[in-house]
């Protein structure tokens, strides 16, 4: 039978119920189309269709209460005819007149900041240590070229950051063309291949400006992310986590940014990908620095995923966007802290 499921985070109170009928995740693939959204009441509504757009399974909940800071599991299984929902691992009830309400509790967290914690240089030091090493050879010039200044390095990295916040806004306004230049800025400011080594190719600015002083790029992750159990014989399944600046849960532990991008997995229907490697298969499928005439089904698939309030693929890259733009702020904060920039 196919399968839905995912991990909903709050990081404040949710609004709940809400004040009109908003979806939580809609998917659509060549077998099936299938949408859970909730109403104005607190109770899920789930349909999904066949094919040829005829309606296989329908499910109305009973109403659901939600309290706290923290996430949600959800899973729904169903066929032609039936359906089950599952809530936090709590088998949710079909509405009718004696279905009592469902509470679910979510778990808070004190709200702290990884560019404060006490722990972040000592958490980070390894990737402290591959950036010093990986930048550690003063660039040559090409013919015709000369090497930049480090403040003429620094107002590139402000501009990249401005750049990113006006485009994610954009965004957000359900302007989704600007994905294609919000991928291009992220490619360029995160991505490499060697995690010590030089490249000829790929010179990322964030990471290089971190480079120039030891600095850390210390965010908050779930040490075990929380994942659903996929049902035998899903038919899709998709994990995307995204370190956060403030902690969101008791449990979540400081990592460096570039250790999230080597080992930070977006993975659908068993298929997984590192986090940098998903955002540079972004940038070439939808950048606009480069326009290739093939495109990965990869990104096409979580694209077509529909979050609460845009799709997946849009809402994956802004919240990386969320991530970087504090980032780069505090590194030419501590720059200018050191007079290493003006």
């Amino acid at each position: 039978m196919p399968s839905l499921f995912g991990v909903l985070r709050f990081s404040s109170p949710p609004l709940w119920p809400p004040k009109q009928s908003s979806v939580i995740q809609r998917v659509k693939n060549d077998d099936f189309v299938a949408q859970l959204s909730v109403d104005e009441t607190g109770r899920l509504n789930f349909v999904a269709y066949d094919s040829s757009g005829k309606q296989t399974a329908f499910l109305i909940s009973q109403p659901i209460t939600m309290d706290g800071i923290g996430s949600v599991q959800f899973n729904v299984v169903w066929d032609v005819g039936q359906c089950h929902l599952r809530l936090q691992r709590k088998d949710v009830l079909p509405d009718s007149p004696d279905a009592p309400a469902l509470a679910i509790s979510l778990t808070s967290a004190p709200r702290a900041s990884a560019l404060e914690a006490a722990d972040a240089v000592a958490a980070c030091q390894e990737w402290i240590d591959k950036r010093k090493t990986k930048f550690q050879l003063p660039p040559q010039a090409r013919p015709d070229h000369r090497i930049k200044t480090i403040d003429e390095e620094a107002n590139e990295l402000r501009d990249a950051s401005l750049s990113l916040s006006h485009l994610s806004k954009e965004i957000l306004k359900e302007n989704a063309h600007f994905i294609g230049d919000v991928a291009s800025r992220l490619r360029a400011l995160l991505y490499f291949k060697r995690d010590d080594a030089p490249e000829k190719t790929y010179n990322p600015l964030l990471l290089r400006m971190a480079s120039k002083a030891d600095l850390p790029l210390p965010t908050y992750y779930p040490p075990a992310p929380t994942t659903v159990q996929a049902t035998p014989g899903a038919l899709l399944h998709v994990t995307m986590h995204v370190p956060q600046i403030h902690r969101l849960f008791r449990t979540d532990k400081i990592i460096d940014l570039q250790e999230w991008l080597k080992t930070g997995v977006v993975e659908m229907s068993g298929v997984s990908m590192a986090a940098k490697e998903f955002i540079f298969r972004v940038s070439v499928t939808k950048g606009s620095a480069h326009h290739d005439p093939q495109v990965s089904k990869f990104v096409g698939s979580v694209e077509n995923m529909r979050g609460p309030e845009r799709d997946e693929l849009l809402s994956f890259m802004c919240k990386i966007v969320d991530v970087v733009i504090p980032l780069s702020s505090w590194v030419l904060s501590e720059l200018s802290r050191l007079k290493l920039i003006v």
